[in-house]
């Protein structure tokens, strides 16, 4: 029997609450606190390629709903 095989893409987030001084300082050291791997368990199912970028559409949305 035939064999096929399919990659299936999502989209994933990661919320960071950091103190800092200024909000580019905040954003700096937010970037810092990401993960940079899956845990054994995960890495397994999912891979993680690329780097984290901001959204700033989502961050905007995020603060306004007082969270």
């Amino acid at each position: 029997m035939p064999e096929f095989t399919y990659v299936f893409s999502q989209y994933a987030s990661h919320v960071v609450t950091v103190e800092a001084e200024t909000r580019k300082e905040g954003e700096n050291a937010a970037y810092d606190q990401l993960p940079v791997s899956l845990c054994h368990q995960c890495a397994h199912e999912f891979n993680m390629a690329g780097d984290w970028e901001l959204d700033e559409e989502a961050t905007e949305e995020y603060e306004s709903d007082g969270e």
